[in-house]
């Protein structure tokens, strides 16, 4: 966190954080010309922008947030600590909806896809045939799977080969754990041979492992040699896994201080052997990590503590860890970053201007993006476009820029815990958000989860 007094000339220059989207933002080209990226309080012209007024889901979440999002194809896993009633059945836990082709129309509920963990959701991974859960719970649909389970991706059926359990002494011996012990990310490795598990953990099925570890995919067991390495100091918090264009291994973020002498942030082959390269977070913990798929070979990482920034790096080769560019601070720790289309969206705590103080909301600002391919430090997009005049520090209304819990209260705190986005058949991407706000943009149902078509 930082003061607002440290915030000032931010504060004066950048009016308002912009989320927009870049490059191929339209299915028709012809009539959507790529974005241009504006300075800070710099009007722009031209935009590719997604609409201010989201897309509601077919009804309203309760209970505490939403953590993890994950698209296959055109469906959407949601998960977190919440329920969430559709035709006198309620999802606990972990949902799925299909999102329509038209990226206009709201989503539906999957309603054969129930599994009901019985604890939150905190990190989802699928291979096409297996759904891999991750989190705090102890059972699925009443069957014991501890902290982590697979299931069936159309059913929600609890696979019954599949049975790690993550444990908070090495050899499991415990009957039952202290809060926070558990599963915070997941990932296949490249190679598609292995399932990485990254958390606050002692154990894996008898096994010491300390909060990292991989396990088979059909069966659960611990792998002896894939990532035995255990990530010292603090927990994994984030892993993100690609295989193509510049790079093929796996980024591992969080607050660890030591993994094979690399802290907070290391890139990894399929084994879990470090690279070499050194990713500068100085001394702030990664929350959160997303690649250009593209293969133009950066790495975005969220920062925490006292960085609350996005910082982009080269993500492999001889420049392995080059600082690219990063954001200006930002109120709260970048809980979520996602890269679609050259822009790099992300999501955060507390707000943009005011620092608020726990459970109270600093403001209402918690979602922006920048160009993925600024040089220096990152300039935020910005348009005249829409409703509202022209965007700049002294007319903040007319940038696009969603308001989290627009009417105020306490539960919009911790803001944004995820973003991706899904792309129909005309490559026309639909930016989708999770977390822990009440309301979006006035428009309801937006409780915990929405999501933002382009403007037509």
């Amino acid at each position: 966190m930082i003061s607002i007094e440290k915030n000032a000339s931010l504060r004066a220059a950048l009016g308002l954080l912009v989320a927009a989207s870049s490059g191929a933002c339209s299915a028709d080209p012809e009539t959507r010309a790529p974005e241009p990226v504006g300075k800070l309080g710099e009007e722009l012209t031209t935009i590719c922008p997604f609409r201010q007024t989201p897309v509601a889901a077919p009804g309203t979440f309760s209970g505490a947030n939403v953590r993890a999002l994950l698209v296959r194809g055109s469906r959407v896993y949601i998960g977190g600590s919440f329920s969430f009633t559709y035709n006198n059945t309620t999802y606990n836990n972990l949902i799925a909806f299909d999102l329509p082709w038209d990226t206009q129309a709201p989503p539906t509920v999957v309603t054969g896809f129930r599994p009901q963990p019985n604890g939150s959701v905190r990190a989802l991974a699928t291979d096409g045939q297996k759904l891999y859960i991750g989190g705090d719970f102890t059972t699925i649909n009443g069957t014991s799977r501890r902290r982590l389970a697979a299931v069936n991706v159309d059913s929600g059926a609890v696979d019954a080969t599949f049975t790690a359990r993550i444990c908070c002494t090495g050899n499991c011996s415990e009957t039952s754990c202290a809060g926070g012990t558990g599963v915070r990310a997941l990932a296949i490795t490249p190679d598609g041979g292995a399932l990485v598990i990254g958390g606050n953990f002692a154990g894996v099925k008898d096994i010491p492992r300390t909060n990292i570890a991989a396990v088979d995919k059909t069966s659960g067991a611990v792998s002896t040699s894939r990532f035995t390495t255990g990530a010292t100091g603090g927990e994994v918090t984030t892993l993100v896994s690609r295989n193509g264009g510049s790079f093929s291994g796996v980024f591992m973020g969080g607050a660890f201080t030591d993994y094979q002498g690399h802290g907070f942030l290391v890139a990894t082959d399929s084994s879990g052997s470090a690279n070499g390269g050194v990713f500068a977070t100085d001394g702030n913990p990664v929350i959160s990590v997303d690649v250009d798929p593209g293969g133009e070979g950066k790495l975005f990482a969220g920062l925490g503590g006292s960085g609350n920034k996005v910082r982009a790096f080269v993500a492999s080769g001889v420049n392995q860890g080059l600082q690219l560019w990063e954001t200006p601070i930002v109120q709260g720790d970048v809980q979520a970053v996602h890269y679609v289309d050259g822009g790099v969206y992300f999501g955060f705590h507390d707000g943009m201007f005011v620092n608020g103080t726990y459970p109270n909301p600093g403001d209402v600002y918690k979602l922006a993006s920048v160009s993925s391919t600024s040089s220096g430090v990152a300039q935020f997009m910005f348009s005249n476009s829409h409703p509202g005049g022209p965007c700049n520090a002294s007319n903040p209304s007319g940038c696009w820029a969603p308001k989290m819990d627009p009417a105020g209260g306490t539960t919009g705190f911790f803001g944004l815990w995820a973003i991706t986005s899904f792309k129909n058949s005309s490559n026309s991407p639909r930016l989708m958000i999770g977390g822990e706000f009440t309301q979006v943009s006035t428009i309801s149902p937006t409780k915990f989860f929405t999501s933002f078509s382009l403007v037509p």
